[in-house]
C-alpha cells in the first residue's frame, strides 16, 4: 500500500493540494472572481484522480474517465435536479458555467504525471511513510471540506427584480432564483442569496 501511495508525497501533488485548500478556504472568500473558481477546478481535477488511482491502481483508467465525465455532468444544467435534492442535506450549490470545462486537460496531464511514477523522500524512510499517510488524510479532508460554509439569506417578503430586454441564457441554472418572462420583461424572484457570513437579525 505504501509504495502505491508514495506519489502523494510528490512535489506537484502537494502543490496542487495546497493550492486547492488555500483557494477554497481563503482566496474564494476574499476575491470571489473567475480566477479563484478556475483554480479550484484545475487543482481538484489534478489531485482527485491521482489520489484514488493510487489507492485502487487496477481501476486507474476507469477513475480518470469517470472524473472527466462526472465533472462535465456536474457543470451542466442536467445536474440541477440532483443539486436540488441534495441541498437540504449537504447545502450544495453551483452555477452552470461551461467555461469551467477548460480545466479538463489537466486530467490528461495528471495521467502522464502518474505514468512517470514520481515520488519524493522526506528524510528517513519512517518520516516519508508517515508524511505520505498524513498527506492522504489531508487530501480526503480537502475533497470533503474545501468549500467554506455557504450561508443563505432568505426573505420574509418576496423580492423581485425587473429586467428589460434580458439576454440571460440557461435561466434554470441559477440557484435561489425564479424567472418569469412576459413579452420583453424578465421578472426575477429572489428566494435566497448565498452570503459569506452567518445571517444576522438586522439583515
Amino acid at each position: 500500500m505504501y509504495e502505491r501511495l508514495r506519489i502523494l508525497a510528490s512535489p506537484l501533488f502537494i502543490l496542487f493540494l495546497v493550492l486547492l485548500i488555500i483557494n477554497d478556504f481563503f482566496l474564494k472568500a476574499a476575491f470571489q472572481n473567475t480566477f479563484t473558481g478556475k483554480l479550484s477546478d484545475f487543482s481538484g481535477l489534478f489531485i482527485f484522480p491521482i489520489f484514488w488511482s493510487a489507492i485502487f491502481p487496477k481501476w486507474k483508467s476507469f477513475i480518470f474517465i469517470a472524473t472527466a465525465v462526472l465533472f462535465i455532468f456536474w457543470k451542466s444544467e442536467y445536474s440541477s435536479v440532483i443539486i436540488h435534492w441534495m441541498r437540504p442535506y449537504f447545502n450544495t450549490g453551483r452555477t452552470v458555467d461551461l467555461s469551467d470545462l477548460i480545466a479538463l486537460p489537466i486530467i490528461l496531464f495528471a495521467w502522464f504525471y502518474m505514468e512517470r511514477k514520481p515520488s519524493y523522500s522526506i528524510g528517513p524512510v519512517l518520516m516519508t511513510r508517515l508524511s505520505t499517510y498524513f498527506i492522504g488524510i489531508v487530501a480526503i479532508f480537502a475533497f470533503c471540506a474545501t468549500t467554506q460554509p455557504r450561508y443563505l439569506q432568505s426573505f420574509d417578503q418576496p423580492q423581485y427584480v425587473l429586467l428589460k430586454n434580458p439576454t440571460l441564457k440557461g435561466l434554470d441554472s441559477y440557484d435561489g432564483f425564479e424567472f418569469h418572462i412576459k413579452d420583453s420583461l424578465l421578472a426575477v424572484k429572489i428566494n435566497y442569496l448565498g452570503i459569506s457570513r452567518p445571517v444576522r437579525n438586522d439583515d
